[in-house]
């Protein structure tokens, strides 16, 4: 009677690890869908993007329309359906729960975008910088504010008078006082001059006396 017993043990801790693989898998499932885009006038390539079955519709939606219409968002008149074309779908509900709703077209789970026009595809206009501000003028300074002093007037020196350049000695005194020292000079060269024309006179008359004597002894 104790087998049966250690048989009923063993079998739910098995069920419990199947149960946790199975949530596992599910919680891991990705899905490949594709966006169709409608236009009128325009042909849009079908889009087809791999993504968790846990991601929203409207955060998918978004995300494709940034990269199709220019960093836009989706329009707020796109009307997005799945099978049927009467029915709207709820972009706030994840794709597990949709995907009954969508058919399936080459392969892929296939949302529809139908928009009134092609105006979202156009590219924006550049932005026009705004042009800086006027800078506001420079207050003056302090030291601008401040009264510039008159520069002082140097007064010329007075003019030279007679008066003036005999009280002061100047270059005239300078060339009299040199003009007095070479007459000095003259006249003491002169007066040595006539000393020595003296001497000069009294030896050739001694020497004449002399002469004179010599001829009378030479007469006794």
């Amino acid at each position: 009677g104790g087998k049966p017993a250690e048989k009923s043990s063993v079998a739910p801790e098995k069920r419990k690890s199947k149960q946790t693989k199975q949530v596992l898998k599910s919680s891991t499932k990705k899905l490949f869908i594709g966006i169709r885009c409608i236009v009128p006038g325009k042909n849009v390539p079908t889009t087809g993007i791999c993504i968790q079955d846990k991601a929203i519709l409207g955060d998918v939606l978004n995300a494709w329309a940034g990269g199709m219409m220019h960093g836009r968002s989706l329009p707020s008149d796109a009307r997005v359906t799945g099978t049927s074309e009467t029915e709207v779908l709820d972009l706030r509900l994840p794709l597990e729960l949709l995907r009954k709703k969508l058919p399936v077209k080459q392969g892929r789970l296939t949302v529809s975008v139908a928009l009134p026009s092609a105006k979202a595809f156009e590219r924006p206009p550049p932005e026009e910088k705004a042009k800086p501000a006027a800078k506001p003028a420079p207050k003056p300074s302090k030291v601008v504010q401040k009264v510039i002093k008159k520069p002082k007037v140097v007064k010329a020196p007075p003019p030279v008078t007679a008066k003036t350049a005999a009280e002061a000695p100047g270059e005239k005194e300078v060339e009299k006082s040199e003009e007095q020292s070479q007459s000095r000079s003259a006249e003491a060269s002169a007066k040595e001059k006539d000393e020595e024309t003296e001497a000069k006179d009294d030896s050739d008359s001694d020497g004449e006396d002399g002469n004179a004597f010599d001829r009378f002894l030479e007469g006794l």
